[in-house]
């Protein structure tokens, strides 16, 4: 139900034009869930859990932005 929330947000920013609709937004859910369950499990790298995490879904849509020159 968490990869469907994630989903749903990321396709509601692509309906709203901050992201950009490739295939790689549908699988951005997926990504970010990965992730956090990643970090849940495999604790101890470092880093806090929060910065992160944040890290990572700022990385993956940070990819999914309409680039400046489309604008």
């Amino acid at each position: 139900s968490w990869t469907n929330l994630v989903t749903e947000r990321i396709c509601d920013a692509v309906d709203a034009g901050q992201l950009v609709n490739t295939p790689a937004a549908r699988l951005a859910g997926n990504g970010i869930c990965a992730a956090l369950i990643g970090f849940l499990v495999a604790p101890g790298s470092g880093f806090t859990f929060t910065d992160r995490f944040a890290e990572i879904v700022n990385a993956i849509l940070a990819g999914l932005r309409p680039s400046k020159e489309a604008s």
